[in-house]
């Protein structure tokens, strides 16, 4: 039986914790101090955090404008993938996104990244267009759109 991950709008407080699950995730691509405090003030509440079993165990940012979401950033610490994490905090945001209305959320992928395009495949997500160069010279991204 899996341990109930709980999902919260995140608190300054939990950037510290943020930033080592930042660099877990995305090593020398992670992101620094001042994108999450941004973060923190653009979106408070679609900008969350999981726990599990009293551990912050990952964080997904989302923004809304003109109608449309942007799933900005999602990380799960590597010692707490495969536990429901990375999923508790897509379907939180999904409801949050239904509730307000909102017709499509979108994200960028490397088009390289097979686990990440299953994973968002499974939420229904479906490939739009290539980006190219989007994560640097010579590294492209997959556009993906889930209509709400």
């Amino acid at each position: 039986m899996r341990t109930r991950v709980e999902i919260r709008p995140v608190v300054r407080r939990d950037l510290r914790r943020i930033l080592e699950i930042e660099a877990a995730s995305f090593g020398r691509d992670a992101w620094d101090r001042p994108i999450f405090e941004d973060a923190v003030e653009r979106s408070p509440d679609l900008f969350v955090v999981a726990r599990l079993a009293g551990r912050i165990a990952g964080y997904s940012i989302t923004f809304i404008e003109r109608g449309a979401a942007e799933l900005v950033s999602i990380g799960v610490h590597p010692t707490y993938r495969r536990n429901g994490v990375g999923e508790a905090l897509m379907h939180f945001t999904l409801g949050e996104l239904k509730r307000r209305g909102v017709a499509r959320w979108r994200l960028m992928v490397r088009i390289d990244n097979e686990q990440a395009i299953g994973f968002y495949r499974g939420f229904g997500f479906e490939r739009m267009r290539t980006v190219r160069g989007y994560y640097g010279r010579g590294v492209d991204a997959w556009r993906m759109e889930l209509r709400l």
